[in-house]
């Protein structure tokens, strides 16, 4: 998944995406930054106003998530989290 940054077509995180993804990111020993994470626009036919993305971001992203017990390097997890900021893994 690319990084994706706010534009006027893409919408960013609401207040409670911002304070439940950096919590998240914290617990993880990871850096926080809102462009990790894509929202979906509130009119989209899937999943309106949520975002989604890696923890601390893609480069974080485990390349062997199929082996969850030989995790290469500093993997998080994949994440979304719904305008109210409910985390969903």
């Amino acid at each position: 998944m690319s990084e994706c940054a706010p534009t006027p077509e893409r919408p960013s995180l609401s207040e409670a995406q911002e304070k439940s993804l950096r919590h998240l990111c914290e617990r993880y020993g990871v850096e926080y930054a809102a462009e990790h994470y894509r929202v979906y626009p509130t009119n989209s036919m899937f999943m309106p106003g949520w975002a989604e993305g890696w923890v601390g971001g893609g480069r974080h992203a485990n390349p062997d998530y199929m082996k969850p017990y030989e995790p290469a390097g500093h993997p998080t997890i994949f994440v979304g989290c719904s305008p109210e900021g409910e985390i969903c893994s």
